[in-house]
């Protein structure tokens, strides 16, 4: 496959697919949760909410995109060939997901949930880990920078809270 087939069916298929499914399905059944009170309202880590637009842009559509995929993908291809391969393919994208816990202030009301509210990133783990094996290690990467920063504007046009 060429770089340009590789690109096109990276950007212009899956990234909507998953940001489809990711940042507006997903994330909105998040709300639910609020909604009906399984947990309390999710706010994100004061240090996060603090960073200035480009610090904020650098590290959710560089840095955070840059480690992550070299920590939980790029490792994959080790283990194509293995037969427990689906495991380690799925605990990555487990661990991807709860690894994004972290990006709250959270207590004990939602730890008990703490899947549930990663399920968007657990999903962003299963795509980007796909791309990854199909595709290759940089293309992951871009998909994953780039769905970074359509969700900041997401969130800056529209917003996540839909209660």
């Amino acid at each position: 496959m060429s770089k340009k087939d590789k690109l096109k069916e990276t950007l212009i298929f899956l990234l909507p697919f998953e940001f489809l499914i990711d940042a507006v399905i997903l994330w909105y059944l998040i709300e639910f949760g609020e909604y009906f009170k399984w947990y309390d309202k999710l706010v994100e880590k004061e240090s996060i909410q603090n960073l200035s637009d480009f610090s904020l842009y650098f590290t959710a559509c560089l840095i955070a995109p840059l480690f992550e995929e070299f920590i939980f993908r790029y490792p994959l291809k080790f283990f194509k060939a293995r037969k427990y391969f689906g495991i380690i393919f799925y605990l990555s994208s487990f661990v991807f997901g709860m690894l994004h816990f972290l990006n709250y202030e959270y207590n004990h009301s939602h730890l008990l949930f703490a899947p549930f509210i990663v399920l968007p990133q657990i999903w962003g783990g299963l795509v980007l880990g796909y791309i990854r094996i199909k595709y290759g290690v940089w293309y992951g990467f871009l998909n994953h920078a780039l769905f970074n920063f359509f969700c900041i504007i997401w969130d800056k046009l529209v917003g996540f809270d839909i209660f």
